[in-house]
């Protein structure tokens, strides 16, 4: 169906501060290949932002862990 490579690259900008930065890669095979065009034009215009709430996620879990160990 198709691969997906995600790359999460962490950026410390101080003792209590993290950056993260996400690089991600899809690559399409078989039919969805051919949907790719329209999948692109449906996540740009998406009123829901999965990338957003994935981040959001994990911001808040990387902070709990660090208020547990603290």
């Amino acid at each position: 169906m198709f691969n997906l490579d995600v790359d999460y690259i962490l950026k410390g900008l101080s003792p209590t501060q993290t950056e993260v930065r996400q690089d991600s890669v899809i690559k399409m095979k078989g039919f969805l290949k051919l949907l790719t065009p329209l999948f692109v034009l449906m996540s740009k215009f998406s009123k829901n932002d999965a990338q957003a709430q994935a981040h959001a996620k994990l911001k808040e879990l990387a902070e709990a862990e660090y208020r547990t160990v603290s």
